[in-house]
């Protein structure tokens, strides 16, 4: 048996293996969707920097390592990623990992926090435009 990782009222079915299509119904609310698997997101590791680090295309979807003794920042540059995009980054060193907006964009974040807050924590940080994100995880002032 399996068992429905959406929970109790939430029902989904693979309908295009090619594209990975997925519908999944709502039962409480009866609405139906179609999502991608990818869009639910599927990551994997990227690359490991020890200096400042722009995000590039590259990296969305990725978990990218900051390995660093010394403080570090990661500028999210705007027009790069496009609306559900994610980065997830890693602090693997002791160097706290800032979040710095490149021009024209906007970081989002619960009470303006934009530091990863200690070593092995991670961060993740999730495009709602070209040109504005949320920062989300373990994060601090």
């Amino acid at each position: 048996m399996a068992i429905n990782p959406f929970g109790p009222k939430l029902s989904s079915t693979l309908i295009d293996k090619t594209n990975d299509l997925v519908e999944i119904y709502d039962a409480s609310s009866g609405e139906t969707k179609v999502i991608t698997l990818n869009s639910i997101g599927t990551t994997s590791f990227g690359t490991r920097v020890t200096t400042a680090y722009t995000l590039s295309q590259l990296d969305s979807e990725k978990v990218i390592e900051i390995n660093s003794a010394t403080a570090v920042n990661v500028t999210v540059p705007a027009n790069v990623f496009n609306r559900e995009n994610q980065v997830m980054v890693a602090q693997y060193g002791a160097g706290q990992v800032t979040f710095v907006a490149g021009a024209g964009m906007t970081l989002r974040s619960s009470g303006g926090k934009l530091k990863i807050n200690a070593q092995y924590s991670t961060a993740g940080i999730l495009f709602i435009s070209p040109t504005e994100a949320y920062v989300f995880g373990d994060i601090v002032i």
